[in-house]
């Protein structure tokens, strides 16, 4: 994730760039669904990875901009669409925008 977010820290494309670790992806996951214990029992730690969540510049298209991130960080599981780009991967960098990536 460090090394995504390096990457991209000049990118004139880029609003601007949040981390999320793999402990504070799980806490988050763990505060939204903190009324479905059902979940939170069936759902293993660390599922959620480290994120990069990152935020287009006003005048950039998130879909161009998910593109060129897809092209470049090929290693996203999903990439989905939001206000603001996230991306997930397992040890590996990966990235996205307007889309959620997994």
């Amino acid at each position: 994730m460090t090394r995504a977010a390096a990457m991209l820290a000049n990118d004139t494309q880029i609003a601007k760039i949040y981390t999320e670790t793999t402990q504070e992806a799980d806490d988050r996951f763990r505060r939204v669904f903190d009324f479905r214990p059902d979940i939170l029992e069936t759902t293993p730690k660390g599922l959620m990875g480290a994120i990069l969540h990152v935020a287009p510049a006003s005048q950039v298209g998130t879909r161009d901009l998910a593109d060129r991130l897809r092209n470049q960080f090929p290693e996203a599981r999903q990439v989905g669409r939001g206000q603001t780009v996230r991306s997930r991967w397992s040890g590996s960098p990966a990235t996205g925008t307007g889309r959620h990536v997994r």
